[in-house]
């Protein structure tokens, strides 16, 4: 894998991932690396099924939990900047600030579940946490975040 990942030989990195998903089926990490293939190509769906069946294969890899969550923003991020020209005053840019939201609620769990198998990895579901209370309007979480953070 990492011979693959040196060479950014991502094609023949995937295609040796799938040969190992052939040889061992179970192994939670080689989804995890087709995960982090298809969110290198923006491929943020196909990630997301990755991660949810590394996430099936075992519950304590963290980074999953992590990567998982980093797609689903991805995808709000991509929403809006293709809704760039609405006009901020009108009835869709309501829409589109309500489907962001939806995004950020579909990846708090994910955070939430990373922050509970991972207690020590502070820096990174804290910040992710810290996004999405403040893009959620969740003020006394994000207060809670801030303060943990040091903010």
């Amino acid at each position: 894998l990492s011979y693959y990942d040196r060479k950014n030989d991502m094609a023949a990195l995937e295609n040796f991932t799938k040969e190992m998903i052939a040889l061992d089926p179970d192994k939670a990490y080689n989804y995890f690396v087709l995960g982090l293939i298809a969110q290198q190509n923006k491929e943020y769906d196909k990630a997301i099924e990755q991660y949810e069946i590394a996430i099936q294969k075992d519950e304590n890899l963290s980074d999953a939990y992590n990567n998982l969550a980093l797609s689903i923003m991805y995808q709000a991020t991509e929403y809006v900047d293709s809704k760039a020209n609405v006009d901020y005053r009108s009835a869709e840019f309501k829409k589109v600030m309500a489907q962001e939201k939806e995004y950020y609620k579909k990846a708090l769990p994910y955070v939430e579940k990373f922050r509970e198998v991972d207690p020590t990895a502070t820096s990174k579901w804290g910040l992710l946490l810290q996004q999405i209370y403040y893009k959620l309007n969740m003020d006394k979480e994000l207060k809670e975040i801030d303060k943990l953070l040091g903010n």
